[in-house]
């Protein structure tokens, strides 16, 4: 049942989810599903397991797998999100929804089997700071605290070249994007931040076949609508003068039937490098 537990979150925050959490649904999906599941039955029974998603947003990794586990407590900061999430899980007793901070998570020690977090990590990022991965580090820390020995943790992020590289549309707004990469990890720092919190690194796979847009990913004219843009935080980077100008170039293509070329060469890319990567590591 839902429970809110209200408490100041470190992040950074560039996009109102406040704003855009009703129609996040429709423009994301949950990647690496099969990979996290496999991953949380290697540490026990599945139906057994007790399992955090930390910064679960909308729930689609809850809604994945919720079913197959005892219970799942997610942990999420904002309202928006909080507000769509109790929504569809309501009336599941085996659902748990926490507001708070995820540099203190809101969980006793060693309470959960199994953790996930996806898409998250880069709003713990201060880019300004000489430390910029600490709210990272602490995020971590957390997670191994509220783990049982034993247990694992799937972590789902994007590096620095799967953003440039892995979306269609990212060529379109470089500025952005080079300010968006400025809060990615590569796979190196994850793991020196997992390592130095004490977890030992099991796998790391780049998810090449799967996009975080899901069906919606390739629409040619996706970049034109306000509610598409708004399943990737990345366009809120974007000024506005950049933003137009993606938008005309954008129609450029589509009316001079461009687009598909364009779609084909950076598809190519994206097949490459993957849009994310996810890592199992354990908690001795």
């Amino acid at each position: 049942m839902p429970e809110q537990n209200a408490s100041i979150h470190s992040s950074t925050e560039y996009e109102n989810y406040s704003k855009t959490s009703p129609q996040y649904d429709t423009t994301r999906v949950g990647v690496g599903i099969d990979f996290m599941i496999e991953a949380f039955s290697s540490v026990g029974e599945i139906s057994g397991l007790q399992v955090l998603d930390a910064g679960c947003g909308t729930g689609n990794y809850i809604a994945a797998c919720r079913k197959r586990v005892r219970n799942i407590v997610g942990v999420e900061l904002n309202q928006g999100m909080i507000d769509q999430v109790e929504r569809k899980f309501h009336d599941d007793l085996n659902v748990t929804i926490k507001q708070g901070n995820l540099l203190d998570i809101p969980c006793d020690p060693n309470q959960f089997d199994a953790a996930t977090c996806n898409q998250v990590v880069h709003h713990l990022v201060d880019k300004g700071s000489e430390d910029r991965f600490s709210g990272i580090q602490e995020f971590f820390n957390e997670v191994f605290r509220v783990l049982r020995p034993g247990g694992v943790f799937v972590l789902n992020f994007s590096t620095p070249e799967q953003t440039e590289n892995g979306f269609w549309w990212a060529s379109l707004i470089p500025n952005a994007v080079e300010e968006m990469k400025k809060l990615c990890l590569d796979v190196s720092d994850c793991h020196a931040l997992l390592s130095k919190a004490g977890f030992t690194i099991s796998e790391t796979r780049a998810l090449k076949e799967e996009v975080l847009q899901g069906e919606n990913y390739l629409d040619p004219r996706g970049p034109l609508k306000s509610a598409w843009r708004d399943g990737d935080s990345t366009w809120a980077l974007a000024s506005d003068k950049e933003l137009a100008s993606a938008l005309k170039y954008v129609e450029e293509l589509n009316d001079q039937d461009k687009m598909k070329g364009y779609l084909q060469t950076r598809e190519q890319q994206r097949l490459e490098v993957g849009q994310s990567t996810s890592i199992v590591s354990f908690k001795p």
